[in-house]
């Protein structure tokens, strides 16, 4: 599936340059499953925390608060294609992929953890970052040492990202007048796919250890 390493990349990125995505509405349709459980429009979740979107009732703010910890909806995650190459810079280039992903349970993590594994081939343990978190309240990720791009879906991450390349799946709550104002002046490369994305992490990283720009 993949090539064989290249000396030289591997040599520049034996310092610790990695590649960190996230997963939910990144690698899966995770909003899209909850709008279904919620019989509502994918469309109108125009703020990423649930209670920031002002067209959503009180009552619908709740059961969305209610099911955000209802594990059930990590069974049988639905992976979007390009999942299964997306270890392709590490074959190729010898840079390091690592997921880093916040859930508000443990069972959430250990779901999580065991269908990525399943989903991606050569991936490891010391490859996933699980946080813990308190649903619908602000968080931020902590990146890695040498992080040189980072895929995300929501627009709080991004603001407190140390990555030199930024990149986002295209998503109503990052593409909204109010995710474009939480954004500001941060510059983002917003894609349509998880495909579109892993091609332009690998093609832009490829030209940085190649060009060091």
């Amino acid at each position: 599936m993949f090539n064989v390493l290249v000396p030289r990349y591997y040599k520049i990125a034996a310092g610790g340059v990695r590649i960190t995505y996230d997963v939910g509405d990144v690698c899966w349709d995770f909003v899209g499953r909850l709008c279904k459980r919620l019989g509502i429009q994918y469309c109108n979740w125009t703020s990423f925390y649930v209670s920031e979107n002002t067209n959503f009732s009180p009552e619908l703010v709740q059961r969305a608060c209610d099911l955000l910890v209802d594990e059930s909806l990590y069974y049988d995650m639905e992976f979007y294609d390009g999942i299964e190459d997306i270890l392709r810079p590490w074959y190729d280039l010898g840079v390091k992929v690592n997921f880093n992903s916040n859930s508000p349970t443990q069972a959430m993590i250990d779901l999580k953890r065991e269908q990525l594994k399943a989903a991606v081939p050569g991936l490891r343990d010391e490859d996933m970052t699980f946080n813990l978190i308190i649903p619908n309240q602000p968080s931020f990720k902590t990146l890695g040492d040498h992080t040189m791009a980072f895929v995300d879906d929501n627009p709080y991450h991004m603001l407190g990202s140390t990555a030199r390349f930024n990149i986002m799946p295209k998503c109503p709550w990052n593409t909204s007048p109010e995710g474009l104002r939480i954004l500001g002046n941060r510059s983002v490369t917003k894609l349509d796919n998880l495909r579109q994305i892993n091609e332009f992490v690998y093609q832009r990283i490829k030209f940085y250890l190649e060009f060091g720009c």
